[in-house]
């Protein structure tokens, strides 16, 4: 009987604890950058990786730039002819 009663709550207190032991490790973890398959990212990885964001938006702002003085001059050419 004793063995029933400790299988008894053993299931209702898993049902009840957390998925986590300690608040702030897994609110840390939460906000930790991640890997498509869910592994965390070194600080190397992390540098590169925003260095490569970095990259990737200045070359579409300076990519946007030149789109737009392109079509200015063969608007402002357009006008003159």
């Amino acid at each position: 009987m004793t063995r029933q009663r400790l299988i008894e709550k053993a299931e209702y207190t898993s049902e009840i604890r957390k998925s986590y032991i300690h608040e702030s490790e897994y609110k840390h973890a939460m906000r930790r950058s991640r890997e498509s398959k869910g592994k965390f990212l070194t600080k190397d990885e992390l540098k590169r990786k925003r260095k490569n964001v970095q990259n990737d938006t200045t070359d579409k702002s300076h990519t946007l730039k030149t789109r737009t003085r392109s079509n200015i001059s063969h608007a402002k050419k357009e006008s003159v002819d």
